[in-house]
């Protein structure tokens, strides 16, 4: 009787710190938004700024870091409205000011999200 106690202490132990386990890593993704232009211009370098609203939670997400037409921002997995407006430096040393946007980027998978954007020139 008195094992028969301690098995089932033993065995509810074990199920309730299962159950207090958190897997936030299934939360967030890494994502990839690559910028690209409508012409065979050279891109040598990109300052933006992107701005990335999660449409259910409208979370958002700012960020200058791109390295060269790319930026990679860790996003909680989910349908995304990106923005970007900035200045590109062409091949040729010219700048241009450009806009990029889209109203529905699906970032909701687990591994790496990549999306591209076509840059609108302003000028």
């Amino acid at each position: 009787m008195i094992q028969r106690i301690l098995f089932t202490a033993l065995l509810m132990a074990v199920i309730t710190l299962s159950a207090c386990h958190k897997d936030e890593d299934d939360l967030f993704s890494k994502s990839r938004v690559t910028l690209i232009t409508p012409d065979s211009v050279d891109i040598t370098n990109i300052q933006a700024e992107a701005r990335l609203t999660n449409v259910n939670t409208h979370q958002v997400i700012t960020s200058t870091s791109f390295n060269g037409a790319t930026l990679t921002v860790q996003t909680l997995r989910g349908v995304y409205e990106i923005s970007v407006e900035g200045v590109a430096t062409c091949g040729t040393g010219d700048k241009r000011q450009f806009r990029a946007t889209t109203d529905y980027a699906d970032l909701s998978s687990k591994d790496n999200n990549e999306l591209s954007l076509t840059i609108i020139y302003l000028d």
